[in-house]
């Protein structure tokens, strides 16, 4: 995002870039050279507002409310970027998706980074 002339992340958008950082780096990751492709995951807890029928016909379905996918993606790449492959650059193909589930807990991002 871009204010006053200047490129500004918001700060609830860079805690989450940390927090991908800090998990990859948990996992052992390291960076790789050459190309990647990046699987990214984002699940999301079913309100407790819901009802009991409508929670069983959206667990495991589509989930198309905000944040946007694309943001989501940018995010983890920005977290991945010198963790697990020296540059975003190097990331020639993504696949992602949003979806609900009964059993994400407060939810969950699983990123999966094939070299």
């Amino acid at each position: 995002m871009t204010r006053y002339g200047a490129v500004y992340t918001p700060a609830e958008t860079q805690a989450f870039e940390r927090l991908v950082a800090r998990h990859a780096k948990a996992s052992g990751a390291k960076p790789v050279l050459g190309p990647v492709q990046v699987e990214i995951t984002s699940v999301f807890p079913i309100p407790k507002s819901w009802t009991k029928k409508r929670k069983a016909e959206s667990d495991g379905q589509p989930h198309v409310q905000r944040p946007d996918l694309d943001n989501l993606v940018k995010c983890v790449l920005d977290g991945l970027n010198g963790v697990a492959f020296a540059d975003d650059s190097q990331v020639h193909s993504v696949t992602s998706r949003k979806i609900w589930s009964s059993e994400c807990g407060e939810g969950k991002t699983v990123v999966r980074v094939i070299h």
